[in-house]
């Protein structure tokens, strides 16, 4: 039961972390994923992102700003904030309760504290147009936590994805470094590659590597298809290990 479970919530998360589009949407526009964010375009060069799969145990938003263009090079700023307490804390016990054990289910022992915690990134992103359809993106973020001094370092969750995206919570910033390749074959069909580094000093692991590739299929204007792998390396308190995942999901457009 406790690898079946492990395996479900890698696999939720695993599909939850698609790529970028390498545009920002317009005013009214909006997109939404099965698994990946729900976003939506304020116009004026501002799109909103909200993480909806963890909404209610861990609020969270993401701007992303247009800015000015360096020679060939369309710049953006991205700047989210986190509140991870409510989720760490069910995971110390996400059913134990209702079924008579304080740490039955638990990815978190009950015995560690939970502060009360946020994180913010703040990052760049330059995307650079090769041809009619092949978009370049480099991109650069930085996340630090506040209140999370006091927590310790022995409850983290050591499963590839998850690992990483709470180990700003234990280390002392974390300094994600990517790039993104996105390419249209067809009028239908278009490929996404991606590769990210994580340095996380501090952290009981403080290196990670994430490579992604996936083909999209649009069924039409409104509704995509992607399908890929993620590729992963990371380390953690028990030493560095890989991973082959797959990362699906199924995307809704307008405008």
């Amino acid at each position: 039961m406790r690898h079946l479970r492990k395996i479900s919530i890698l696999t939720l998360l695993t599909i939850s972390y698609g790529l970028d589009s390498p545009q920002l949407l317009e005013k009214g526009q909006w997109e939404v994923g099965l698994f990946s964010p729900f976003k939506y375009g304020l116009g004026g060069g501002r799109e909103v992102n909200i993480l909806k799969l963890t909404t209610f145990k861990m609020p969270n938003l993401s701007v992303r700003q247009r800015l000015n263009y360096l020679g060939d090079w369309a710049t953006a700023s991205r700047h989210s904030i986190y509140y991870p307490t409510p989720l760490l804390k069910w995971l110390q016990s996400p059913l134990g309760m209702e079924l008579g054990g304080p740490d039955m289910f638990a990815l978190i022992s009950p015995e560690f504290d939970i502060p009360q915690m946020i994180s913010i990134w703040n990052g760049v992103e330059a995307t650079r147009q090769i041809n009619e359809t092949v978009f370049f993106t480099a991109s650069l973020n930085l996340g630090i936590a506040f209140g999370s001094k006091d927590l310790a370092k022995e409850s983290t969750i050591d499963l590839p994805l998850i690992f990483t995206r709470l180990a700003v919570y234990y280390s002392d910033y974390v300094l994600k470094m990517g790039t993104a390749l996105y390419s249209k074959l067809t009028k239908k069909w278009a490929y996404r590659v991606s590769g990210d580094i994580f340095l996380m000093p501090g952290a009981p692991g403080e290196l990670a590597f994430e490579h992604t590739g996936q083909l999209e299929w649009k069924r039409h204007s409104g509704f995509s298809v992607l399908a890929g792998y993620k590729l992963i390396y990371g380390e953690y308190p028990f030493g560095g290990q890989a991973h082959l995942l797959p990362a699906v999901d199924l995307i809704w457009h307008k405008g």
